[in-house]
């Protein structure tokens, strides 16, 4: 009251005096808790702080004005004047720091994840001028701005900007380095790099650890390590709090659910799971409500229940598809293709589905390049991929199917290069995706043409591997492989059309898997280099590149049929392979070996110059094989021997015949079902001309269909047990030699 008392007793000169004094003690105070240190000109080039000054500078030149009495305002003291200047610039300086500014929201509003078009949120990115923000807002802007450019493949240029934004070994710049880590294939420094960032982890900066346990488990379930991958994937969903950017949550949670159901959890744990993940869905938000969705479906896929898919494709259908039609029309039309190969996969009517594409066909039509693209490539994949759509459907839908057909084969592709085109040329996974649609494309052409899918593949590969995206290179490295194992002198013997490319892409992949560590991710990859050794007789490759992929540790359950199939021959080719060579060197030392029979020693002294019979019934004992008797039927009948492969593989011997135009021939055949029928129901057939399987004549490796070999039958006894006329005599040192060679 007294300090009251004392100030109504000053003049209005010294109480605005004293107002001032006050006033520049509390801007100095506050000026150095608002600008974090940074000088005021770095605030004062973003507009909002200029206009905020401006507006302060205007209401003090106001009172200065009215102090000298230039102007006049009735019943208006100078010391009120002030301490209203005073309230609104504070008012103005709270607003400024406690308030978000227009650019802030906008940097807020762009969520790098599932449905957001990140080439969008680039170019957004790129419209903004840093010569506007405040420095808390450049900040923003940089980790926007190197978290998108990473996520569009720009990995190099999202490390430089990194590095001039983080402190050295925070945990943001210690996240990023993994990331990098993990894109050039060397996964253990990536989790190395993300423990370290963990330990890194600073105040206000606690949402990261989420992001890190998800992404340590994620390199622990690209190893094979499923007991470790669960653990973090359990610590990132335990980490959640109410912070956490549901876009993680989105993630984390449909990683855990689906290692859990990998793993074989129960089923309650699972529920448990789902509820918990539920908690966070906002079911007015469409997006999430799908992302709920999918991660159920993946729970009843895992589980093989049929009816549940098709519950939750109904009922998920008949809540999303309505509001998103009045919210957003292309994502509505989008999430209908997608319901519409679920719903077909899982034996329920399409027709709802394609009514609704009839529907809305000119706006498919209408839309962007790559969006128009990629509905009509589902609509494609929904007409020729199993399981067959019925011809009533297809007459039904003939003008759809008929346009969808046109444009995959003569219009899709000029579609892609123009996308190409418009594209940014930071976006390196949006072009080598695109790159790879258009070879896609050509599989479906009337002339295929594979100069435009080796150039094309070739550019993808370059294309990453010059932006430090390794682990892409090879993975598409292994597509081209398997591209040019598809190419065959049809008329030729089923030869390859190009081996000298062959030849070349498998020494370029090679090298580049020597930067690249053997884990269980990578496991396909050496299978596909090994396989394509086999094929141009390299065998001392394809058993090195078998070997790296043993190391990777991947479960084989985990290949499609096709893959564990071209698994089987490889392990086959390649155990024949060191039988051949452990063989020439028993030969080299068969006189010094005192373990040897005197027979195994003569025998070992005329090989390889002996009967294509003896050569089967050793290499089923070096296999742990069955040896069976076969008959041919065909337009002549054969007796032939062969060995037993898992129940699926046959190894046959057969004398000169017209359909095999050599001495001898083994072949392998690859049984429907892995059955043989009285019908001849075979699948396909591979011959070997030699005696020896890896010792081929004229470099020829014939693969065919049985439609070749017209009238053919293959039946099965194995009551024989061995070739007839094989002698005790002849079979002795064949037995000794061929358990010799059981553990190589």
């Amino acid at each position: 009251m007294d300090l009251a008392n004392l100030f109504y007793e000053l003049s209005d000169h010294n109480r605005t005096v004293l107002i001032f004094l006050v006033y520049f003690a509390i801007l100095i105070i506050g000026y150095r808790f608002l600008s974090e240190k940074k000088r005021l000109n770095e605030y004062l080039r973003a507009i909002r702080w200029r206009a905020s000054f401006c507006l302060m500078i205007f209401g003090h030149i106001f009172l200065i004005l009215e102090y000298r009495n230039i102007i006049y305002i009735k019943n208006i003291c100078t010391w009120q004047l002030a301490v209203a200047n005073i309230v609104l610039d504070m008012l103005l300086l709270v607003n400024l720091k406690f308030f978000p500014s227009r650019i802030q929201k906008k940097l807020d509003r762009l969520k790098s994840g599932w449905g957001v078009d990140l080439i969008e949120e680039y170019k957004e990115l790129q419209s903004m001028k840093l010569s506007h923000m405040t420095p808390k807002e450049q900040l923003l802007w940089n980790r926007k701005y190197y978290i998108n450019l990473y996520m569009i493949g720009s990995v190099n240029k999202s490390i430089e900007i990194m590095e001039k934004t983080e402190e050295k070994d925070s945990v943001r710049s210690r996240m990023l380095y993994s990331l990098r880590a993990e894109t050039l294939g060397n996964v253990d420094d990536a989790r190395k790099e993300m423990i370290k960032a963990i330990d890194a982890i600073g105040p206000g900066e606690e949402a990261l650890r989420v992001q890190l346990y998800n992404d340590i488990a994620r390199c622990d379930q690209f190893c094979e390590n499923s007991d470790q991958a669960l653990r973090y994937f359990s610590k990132a969903a335990d980490s959640i709090d109410s912070k956490t950017d549901i876009f993680i949550i989105h993630i984390v949670y449909s990683n855990l659910i689906g290692q859990s159901c990998v793993m074989g959890c129960p089923e309650d744990e699972i529920r448990r799971l789902l509820e918990q993940y539920k908690y966070y869905i906002n079911n007015k938000n469409l997006e999430d409500v799908i992302e709920y969705n999918n991660t159920e479906m993946l729970v009843a896929r895992e589980k093989g229940d049929i009816q549940r898919q098709k519950e939750l494709i109904e009922q998920g259908y008949n809540f999303l598809y309505p509001k998103l039609a009045k919210s957003n029309k292309k994502k509505a039309i989008a999430y209908n293709v997608s319901v519409l190969k679920m719903a077909h996969m899982a034996q329920m009517s399409p027709e709802k589905y394609l009514n609704v594409v009839k529907e809305e066909w000119e706006c498919i039509c209408k839309m962007p390049y790559h969006e128009k693209y990629y509905l009509m490539k589902e609509l494609w994949i929904f007409k020729i991929e199993p399981p067959q759509v019925t011809d009533q459907l297809l007459q039904k839908y003939a003008e759809i199917f008929s346009y969808v057909e046109n444009y995959i084969k003569n219009e899709a592709e000029m579609d892609l290069e123009n996308y190409l085109k418009e594209i940014p040329d930071e976006t390196i996974y949006a072009q080598g995706h695109t790159l790879q649609e258009i070879v896609w494309l050509q599989k479906w052409k009337d002339n295929y043409d594979f100069s435009v899918v080796h150039r094309k593949m070739r550019s993808v590969i370059d294309l990453y591997r010059s932006h430090s995206l390794r682990l892409e290179a090879v993975i598409v490295a292994g597509n081209l492989i398997d591209e040019l194992l598809s190419v065959q002198n049809l008329c030729d013997g089923y030869t390859l059309k190009y081996p000298d490319i062959m030849e070349e892409e498998l020494k370029k992949l090679s090298a580049e898997m020597q930067n690249v560590r053997a884990h269980a991710g990578m496991a396909e990859v050496y299978l596909k280099i090994s396989y394509g050794y086999v094929y141009i007789h390299a065998y001392e490759a394809a058993n090195k590149y078998y070997n790296e992929f043993l190391k990777c540790g991947m479960n084989p359950n985990h290949f499609s049929v096709w893959t564990k199939y071209n698994l089987q021959f490889i392990q086959m080719v390649c155990k024949i392979w060191r039988i051949k060579a452990e063989l020439l060197s028993l030969k080299e030392n068969a006189q010094k070996d005192t373990n040897l029979s005197e027979e195994s020693k003569e025998w070992l002294k005329n090989y390889p110059d002996i009967s294509s019979e003896e050569m089967v019934v050793l290499t089923a004992i070096a296999l742990k094989q069955e040896v069976v008797n076969v008959k041919i039927v065909g337009w002549v009948e054969q007796i032939s021997s062969g060995i037993m492969l898992n129940y699926n593989h046959w190894w046959m011997v057969w004398g000169e015949t017209e359909v095999v135009n050599d001495e001898n021939a083994i072949m392998e055949i690859d049984l429907c079902y892995n059955q043989i029928s009285e019908k001849g129901d075979m699948d396909k057939l591979i011959f070997y001309p030699g005696m020896h399987p890896l010792e081929v004549r004229n470099e020829q490796w014939v693969r065919t269909h049985v439609c070749n070999l017209p009238g053919y039958g293959v039946y099965m006894d194995r009551k024989y047990g061995k070739i007839a006329g094989f002698t005790e005599a002849r079979f002795q040192p064949v037995q000794e030699i061929g358990k010799r060679l059981r553990d190589i």
